[in-house]
């Protein structure tokens, strides 16, 4: 008697979606218009800003700032009134956490009013990148979390320019991704 064998193969079909509908950067106000910076001697103010798309909510971010002249010092890094911070500095080599008191809806969001202690006015190029252990892996970029089971997200990092012009901030569009 003949047997026959029968080999199957099963084709698995993962699909998963991710949202990018955030963007953290650093601005000259509160409202995130400008991210011309000034460098006001003796002290500058700055503003670490997250823009959320439509339809978007955060609790909380993580990320990093690089490009700070090694001659300017950061004075305070303030995060709004009964915010959670993990982390000393965003500008040291690790970065920063910070979980807000409540879910934000309405964009802008303010994060950290930073102070800058400056002895110089050089032009520079301040970036806002990840943090050095991410939660979730973005290519550089920082992470936002959502206000639904803390879902992590990545987020565009935004560039800031220090004494010189040419910086238009990008509206943050909704993008939705799938791996098929």
């Amino acid at each position: 008697m003949k047997k026959t064998v029968f080999v199957a193969f099963v084709l698995v079909v993962v699909s998963s979606s991710m949202s990018w509908g955030y963007s953290l950067g650093l601005y000259a106000d509160a409202a995130g218009r400008s991210c011309d910076l000034p460098a006001t001697i003796p002290v500058s103010t700055w503003y670490l800003v997250a823009t959320l798309a439509p339809g978007e909510d955060m609790q909380a971010a993580e990320f990093r700032i690089t490009g700070l002249p090694a001659t300017w010092t950061v004075i305070s890094e303030t995060p709004p009134t009964g915010a959670i911070v993990i982390g000393t500095s965003a500008f040291d080599s690790t970065g920063m956490a910070i979980e807000l008191p409540s879910c934000e809806s309405a964009t802008p969001v303010l994060l950290l009013t930073i102070q800058v202690g400056l002895i110089d006015a050089t032009v520079g190029t301040l970036n806002v990148i990840d943090h050095s252990m991410p939660s979730l892996p973005c290519a550089g970029d920082p992470v936002a979390f959502g206000c639904t089971i803390f879902t992590p997200a990545c987020a565009e990092g935004g560039e800031a320019y220090v004494n010189h012009t040419g910086c238009t901030p990008v509206p943050v569009e909704l993008m939705h991704f799938s791996v098929e």
